[in-house]
């Protein structure tokens, strides 16, 4: 379970990072790289909980980081896209 954890925490943090960089280098990578990312998030999280159990709080944070990481990658992903037209 502890190797599940760190990678579950290895790969929000990355997703946060490269979600942020999509907005400011609007690159259609970091845009899919964020959505990769994402998914790595939710499934090792699914993991956790079916693991652990009683999550409640981890699943509360969850929501919130999936929130941002999508809100972030879906704008840059409008940006991306008003900027090639």
């Amino acid at each position: 379970m502890l190797i599940l954890l760190i990678s579950h925490i290895i790969i929000a943090v990355s997703g946060i990072i490269i979600a942020a960089a999509s907005v400011f280098t609007l690159s259609s990578n970091h845009i899919k790289a964020s959505y990769v990312l994402t998914a790595g998030t939710i499934a090792t999280g699914t993991g956790l909980v079916f693991t652990n159990g009683n999550m409640l709080k981890g699943c509360l944070s969850g929501l919130l980081y999936i929130t941002v990481a999508i809100g972030l990658t879906q704008f840059a992903k409008h940006k991306l896209a008003k900027q090639e037209i």
